[in-house]
């Protein structure tokens, strides 16, 4: 079996290419040297020699922070341009995307979110999985989304460290848990066109904060932002806010309720 995975390098990619069988050749896919001014049709040309003799395309390459219209084009495009060359190709391989619960949610209006729900308006269900992640964690919790919060800890400039309660609200799952998934998708002879994956457990930013402060013998304060919420809608509307992870974390989000939505829980 031959699994191309585009963004495998980052964070949930590297993992899921060394979760999976050895006896699964991976072939790693880069974006960085497609020139996306071209036309479309030649990205697709390039797209479809990159994945001609795959069994499955995994998509986690994303922008988490998009600052320019290739982030945005990353995020929104390439996901419906993958798609489309492979349609192109006798071997159609499976395509599993990466996207992300935000698209669920109202008050999630930054940029990042707004491309992956303008990515996933343009991707056709046929042969192909969605996983709509949430907050993701590494059993260390020194990278993937906790990375932001390891770092600010890590400074040693002031003797205490203030912080926000209770920032977004999650039910986050663990890298580790989303490859052992991916791999029985793999297994699977029947996949569904779109899992929307969930935790079990219920953590604000705050008690995510928390828990890494006392592992680290840090001295933290709270700072309690729930006032903050009666003004959400200045929240959405500002765009220096919506994209900030900080500030944007002041204005409480709860990614644990969903209406009418299926979810799987890990």
């Amino acid at each position: 079996m031959i699994i191309s995975i585009f963004g495998a390098n980052g964070f949930i990619g590297s993992h899921i290419r060394k979760n999976l069988n050895k006896s699964i050749k991976v072939n790693k896919i880069s974006l960085r040297d497609i020139d996306f001014t071209i036309p479309k049709k030649n990205i697709l040309k390039i797209l479809s020699h990159k994945i001609i003799k795959s069994d499955y395309v995994i998509n986690c390459c994303a922008s988490l922070k998009p600052v320019n219209a290739r982030d945005l084009f990353i995020n929104s495009e390439i996901p419906h341009l993958i798609q489309k060359s492979i349609a192109n190709l006798k071997k159609k391989p499976h395509l599993i995307h990466m996207s992300t619960l935000n698209v669920f949610l109202k008050q999630r209006t930054d940029d990042y979110s707004l491309s992956k729900k303008k990515a996933e308006k343009k991707l056709l269900t046929r042969n192909t999985t969605i996983l709509r992640l949430p907050f993701i964690i590494n059993k260390n919790k020194n990278s993937g989304n906790l990375k932001i919060l390891n770092k600010y800890l890590e400074n040693n400039f002031i003797p205490i460290y203030p912080m926000i309660n209770p920032g977004h609200i999650y039910s986050p799952i663990k890298i580790n848990q989303l490859c052992f998934f991916i791999n029985k998708i793999l297994k699977s002879k029947k996949k569904k066109s779109y899992y929307n994956l969930i935790g079990r457990s219920r953590l604000s930013l705050w008690d995510m904060f928390e828990e890494i402060a006392q592992k680290k013998n840090k001295k933290i304060v709270m700072i309690k932002t729930n006032f903050l919420n009666r003004i959400s809608n200045f929240n959405q509307t500002n765009k220096f806010i919506r994209n900030n992870d900080f500030l944007s974390q002041l204005f409480s989000i709860d990614h644990t309720k969903f209406n009418k939505i299926i979810l799987t829980k890990l």
